[in-house]
């Protein structure tokens, strides 16, 4: 009888779980912060700006300078991302820098061809070798500059906030009435 109890009670925490953890857009945004959004069926265009208004089924923000207010119903939104502060590019300048760098300084020495006027006794040094020293000194020297400039400079952290699937929105009509939209995203 326990075990019985007991895998129910499980069973319907793991069910019950992820609906509980779930909350709805508004309830994760505040007036005031930067959040980025991307129509559902659009263009692939992220619209950034600042919250200026909530209700819960629409977002108005304010883009850059502008005067103007957009709304963006969330229904009709596909993903909704808001900046929780910013993040330096270290790591991806490190990166960049050191493939531009090796990249660039290995087709100088691999354009610089081989050491044919080496004096008897020395050493040839073929253009492979030439290319390869290059790149390891362009991709060192790559590194630390993008690095260094990657440091300096920083983007916004984004964390993705949950969008619900389907959205009921009752509004009071000037006859009296009152009118019932329903939004399903798929």
């Amino acid at each position: 009888m326990i075990r019985t109890v007991l895998s129910v009670v499980l069973m319907l925490a793991a069910v019950s779980g992820p609906a509980l953890a779930q909350t709805d857009a508004a309830s994760e945004l505040r007036v005031g912060d930067k959040v980025r959004l991307r129509a559902r069926h659009g263009e692939g265009r992220w619209w950034v700006g600042t919250v200026t208004a909530l209700s819960p089924d629409t977002l108005w923000m304010q883009r850059g300078n502008s005067p103007n207010t957009l709304g963006f119903a969330f229904a009709t939104t596909g993903e909704l991302e808001v900046s929780r502060g910013k993040k330096p590019n270290f790591a991806p300048g490190l990166l960049y820098g050191a493939l531009v760098g090796a990249a660039f300084f290995g087709t100088v020495g691999l354009l610089s061809g081989d050491d044919s006027d080496a004096s008897p006794g020395e050493p040839m040094i073929e253009w492979e070798d030439n290319a390869f020293v290059a790149a390891a000194v362009g991709g060192v020297v790559g590194a630390v500059l993008g690095g260094f400039f990657g440091a300096l400079s920083h983007g916004d952290r984004w964390q993705a906030v949950p969008l619900d699937e389907v959205a009921v929105h009752l509004s009071p009509r000037h006859d009296g009435g009152v009118t019932l939209s329903i939004a399903y995203g798929f």
